[in-house]
């Protein structure tokens, strides 16, 4: 039996979420909890390059989640949610 994952989502990435329509912000959490299963994620899924941390990110259409996974304490931690053409302008 694998050990799953928590997803957890930081107060950055919670407010950026709930900034989004209804719709996408119910297609990007059905997406999300399936980072439960990380690695073995279906999905468009992609390590980002650059800065000191080893961030990830989900593509869901024209949104991106970015997201960090603590191997140590089994967390995958949502840093931000976003459109496409703003996520990366805050990097």
């Amino acid at each position: 039996m694998k050990l799953r994952f928590e997803v957890r989502f930081s107060n950055k990435g919670w407010k950026k979420l709930r900034r989004l329509s209804k719709i996408d912000a119910r297609r990007v959490i059905k997406k999300v909890v399936g980072l439960e299963s990380y690695p073995s994620v279906v999905g468009d899924i992609k390590k980002m390059s650059g800065g000191k941390l080893k961030l990830c990110r989900l593509r869901i259409g024209d949104i991106r989640v970015i997201f960090e996974v603590d191997n140590v304490s089994r967390v995958v931690w949502v840093i931000e949610v976003g459109y496409r053409g703003q996520i990366y302008k805050n990097k």
